[in-house]
């Protein structure tokens, strides 16, 4: 009698999470609780296990390995900077309804503009919603014992997007969340790009601008990770501490960082989104001058 083989299909062996239900079960976004220069919605969405599940199934690339491999060897790594902890580039098509969420709570706490608002309307809506996943970037990011990042990279930093969120997945350990940041600069204070911008001194411009580049900026040198705890010009303005399901919103304007103390594993969601093109009902609503021309 011969044996039964029982082969395994690519089929089975494919992940095929229902993104629709699991993302389909954000709670609320009305009980957003807004501090001005950042938000929090707590209990933001009611499948938060399930959605943490699928995450950690989905591949990360070899650059955590690559670049330990490279610290031990040559203490340093080439091929661009090394930011804390594993990161997970996410297809940003199966998150619509989360990147929705998201935008209808920037425009809520009036980081996007509310003439934008016509596209949470049921006419452009529909419309929207295909175009809003090639405005942003989904990032499943872990931060975990023993990480070797660039020097620097646990400083505070300025985002490559407009806007920020992060969704907290897991019981974080004691001292994990979101930190606000400003530059004391002899008693003058700068938060944001817009702040640095504004500042008429030139050669206190000049300076700031100076000590960033030297202090700041990421270098291929690479080194243990240590929990950032300020300097000399950089004081942490607010701390919001992460707790499971907690979302975190902000501009990517300011300067942030995410805390991290050791103790075990943080795992996050990071949406970045750029501001949307207004919509075509509203071309020419701009406050032009007195030859009609744009600002």
């Amino acid at each position: 009698m011969s044996d039964l083989i029982i082969t395994q299909g690519l089929r089975d062996k494919i992940l095929q999470p229902d993104w629709e239900d699991i993302l389909g079960s954000i709670v609320s976004t009305a009980d957003i609780e807004d501090y001005g220069d950042y938000a929090v919605i707590d209990n933001f969405i009611e499948k938060v296990d399930a959605l943490a599940e699928v995450m950690e199934n989905y591949p990360a690339d070899a650059r955590e390995k690559l670049v330990e491999a490279s610290h031990k060897e040559f203490g340093e790594f080439l091929q661009g900077f090394k930011m804390p902890g594993i990161t997970q580039l996410l297809p940003t098509h199966y998150f619509t309804p989360l990147l929705f969420a998201c935008y209808k709570s920037f425009i809520e706490c009036e980081f996007i503009p509310h003439d934008l608002d016509a596209n949470i309307s049921e006419q452009g809506k529909i419309d929207f919603l295909r175009r809003l996943p090639n405005l942003c970037s989904v990032q499943g990011r872990l931060f975990h014992d023993s990480m070797i990042v660039s020097k620097n990279a646990n400083l505070p930093n300025l985002g490559n997007f407009d806007f920020h969120a992060t969704l907290i997945l897991n019981d974080a350990p004691e001292g994990c969340g979101v930190s606000l940041w400003d530059i004391d600069w002899d008693g003058q204070r700068f938060s944001s790009v817009e702040d640095l911008l504004d500042i008429e001194d030139q050669q206190v411009k000049s300076d700031v601008s100076q000590w960033l580049n030297e202090n700041a900026v990421c270098t291929k040198e690479t080194v243990s990770y240590e929990h950032f705890d300020g300097n000399e010009h950089f004081d942490r303005s607010r701390f919001i501490e992460a707790k499971k399901n907690r979302l975190i919103l902000h501009k990517g304007t300011i300067f942030v960082n995410h805390e991290y103390k050791g103790g075990g594993d943080f795992y996050f969601l990071n949406v970045l989104m750029n501001t949307p093109p207004k919509p075509k009902e509203l071309d020419g609503n701009e406050i032009g001058d007195n030859n009609g021309e744009n600002f």
